[in-house]
């Protein structure tokens, strides 16, 4: 008989050897991603420099003018400063009630996720590093709550057990689930050699996990992490590969020989990975001038303007230094003329000092009084310097496109149509990096909702966007053929507001609007009664138009969709036809006619009523006169 631990030692070693050839080699891919994305770290740490986001405590002495910190600023309020607002439209059936349901569902799923679980500080980070560092990215995580219940009572009594018996089967149920977006340090993201994101064949994130954590995560697997090699922090770091190329998963650790993990994805996404492309800047070319993605930070190309301007504002307070009176009066014989002035010139005090000289002789024989130190001169080269830099600084302006409009700052003798010019052109250097995050958000809200279209609950999505959801919409949503909807972030949605700008386009929009329902309700009401419905609905797809143009009157667009599609409906019924002029008027005669034959019938009634009143009452006004009169007397015998 076979000994089964010797006969299953030689297939343990073979996995182990084969979990630990997949860990090298992943661990080889990752370190050949990181060299090539050696010149980005260097960049990167000539940026904080510049930036001054490494300032010590002994650097506070130093003089510096923060040009570069001040166009980060302004930068980041440019680029993106609001939560996006996510707008879900049907992309093939505009009419139909089921897929407007569907886009609602969605619509708020998202835009409830997005607040619930703060993905704004998300975007906030990708835009510091889109700014900074010319590449922001995000990474999507789908975080189902299980737990544990009991099975139902009579399936325990059938299993003759009871329901609250510790041996009682219990099965999972998810209570819970959401959707987390979180952000990626530049330094913690690798993907796979390629020139455009389409063939990147690979992706990976590194977190670092606690030993507690690193169990809950793992549980049962005895690999062999080196606890005696992790960070100060008692972490190790552990990097999630999503690998396109084998629809696979892997985890992986520099502090571990074994591969700690391999599955299928989780999550089935159209793009495979969990991750929108990153924000990019400007990227590098190699020296044949093929496409990389490599990224190159803006500051780099101003970097020399700004080190010119920190030595020229060294100078010029340096200078400022020596710009105080100084004066020397002949006095004892203790001090010599070259003494006496570089005591003066080592003093520090702010208020006009003079200093004694015994041997006067050193200042001219013709010098009398007081003799003070010449300042015109360092004067004169403190303004040269204040001009030079204030060359160099305009300099970085033009080299970073942030104009005058864009920091508030502009002459006040400028016309409003200059000040908009100037705003418009300004802006147009911020816009490709406001564009690029528009579309990062966009990513975002469309891994978003694939995720909770395809894997939340018919409950969930209940709480979640406080609808009733019906079981059609759930079928809908999870059908990648007929699902077919279209995620938009609006354009202007994710930076400042200008709210007077706003005032105005709603302003706009009504007139607009007022002008073209007046205009079409009277072509339609001119129109023939076959033509009323066709000319309706062209207006109507107007007016659509029109509403689908300004961006404030967005949740103006499904009321006049329905309201226009009422309309037409309305007027494609069939309708009654119109009175002949000829018969309504014979008709009027014929009434006119009755109405007179039925009053001469009435007045005729009364003639007749009246005069046989009038012979009741004569007949017994006769019959009374009779009454009245005495009898007569009878004759006398």
């Amino acid at each position: 008989m076979s000994d089964p631990v010797t006969d299953d030692a030689p297939e343990a070693d073979d996995g182990r050897r084969e979990s630990e050839a997949k860990a090298q080699a992943w661990l080889t891919r990752l370190d050949e991603a990181e060299k090539e994305l050696a010149p980005f770290k260097a960049d990167v740490k000539r940026v904080v420099r510049a930036f001054g986001l490494n300032r010590k405590d002994g650097d506070r002495a130093k003089r510096r003018f923060e040009i570069a910190w001040a166009n980060r600023e302004i930068q980041q309020s440019a680029v993106y400063d609001r939560p996006p607002i996510c707008v879900v439209k049907s992309r093939y059936t505009q009419g139909d009630q089921l897929a407007r349901s569907v886009s609602e569902c969605m619509e708020r799923g998202v835009n409830t996720t997005f607040d619930l679980h703060d993905a704004h500080a998300a975007l906030k980070d990708v835009r510091d590093h889109l700014v900074d560092f010319a590449r922001g990215t995000a990474w999507v995580r789908y975080e189902p709550t299980i737990e544990q219940r009991p099975a139902d009572p009579v399936a325990a009594a059938l299993a003759g057990l009871e329901a609250n018996d510790a041996e009682a089967p219990t099965y999972p149920v998810k209570v819970d689930e959401k959707v987390v977006s979180e952000f990626v340090s530049w330094d913690d993201f690798r993907h796979g050699k390629a020139k455009q994101w389409r063939d990147v064949p690979w992706v990976a994130r590194r977190v670092y996990r606690t030993r507690k954590e690193y169990e809950t995560r793992f549980p049962g697997k005895p690999y062999s992490v080196d606890w005696a090699a992790k960070d100060g922090d008692g972490t190790i770091p552990i990097w999630e590969i999503w690998c396109k190329e084998s629809d696979r998963v892997y985890w992986v650790s520099p502090a571990c020989r074994e591969l700690l993990d391999d599955d299928e994805p989780l999550l089935k996404l159209t793009g495979f990975f969990p991750c929108p492309a990153p924000a990019f800047g400007t990227l590098r070319k190699t020296s044949d001038g093929e496409e990389t993605l490599v990224p190159i930070p803006d500051a780099i190309f101003y970097e020399s303007q700004i080190q010119e301007i920190n030595q020229l504002t060294a100078r010029i307070h340096a200078l400022q230094d020596a710009l105080r009176v100084k004066g020397f009066y002949p006095a004892g014989a203790s001090r010599e003329g070259a003494d006496a002035i570089e005591m003066a010139m080592k003093s520090n005090d702010d208020r006009a000092y003079v200093v004694p000289v015994a041997g006067w002789v050193a200042f001219g024989e013709k010098a009398q009084g007081i003799v003070w130190l010449p300042v015109d001169t360092v004067s004169k080269v403190i303004t040269d310097c204040i001009a030079v830099r204030r060359q160099l600084i305009d300099d970085v302006y033009q080299i970073t496109g942030i104009s005058d409009i864009i920091r508030g700052d502009s002459e006040a003798s400028e016309t409003l149509g200059a000040q908009q010019l100037k705003a418009q052109w300004g802006s147009i250097r911020m816009r490709r990096k406001q564009n690029e995050m528009a579309r990062f958000a966009r990513d975002l809200c469309r891994l978003t909702a694939e995720i909770i279209a395809e894997h939340f609950d018919r409950e969930t999505l209940a709480r979640l966007t406080q609808m009733e959801v019906t079981d059609e919409m759930v079928t809908l949503m999870r059908d990648d053929q007929m699902r077919g909807y279209v995620i938009e972030i609006e354009a202007d949605s994710t930076v400042a507001s200008d709210e007077s700008q706003d005032r105005q386009d709603r302003m706009e929009f009504g007139t607009a609007m007022t002008q073209g329902l007046t205009a079409g309700i009277g072509l339609i009401a001119q129109a023939p009664p076959a033509m009323a419905a066709d000319l309706a609905k062209m207006v109507g797809e107007t007016l659509k138009f029109v509403v689908r143009g300004f961006p404030a009157a967005r949740s103006l667009e499904q009321t006049y969709e329905d309201g226009i599609n009422a309309i037409v409906e309305k007027l494609s019924q069939p309708q009654p036809p119109a009175p002949d002029p000829n018969q309504a008027k014979m008709a009027e005669i014929e009434t006119d006619a009755k109405l007179r034959r039925e009053q001469m019938m009435v007045d005729a009634e009364l003639k007749r009523e009246g005069m046989m009143l009038d012979a009741n009452i004569k007949r017994e006004a006769g019959a009374m006169k009779a009454a009245m009169q005495p009898a007569p007397m009878a004759p006398v015998a």
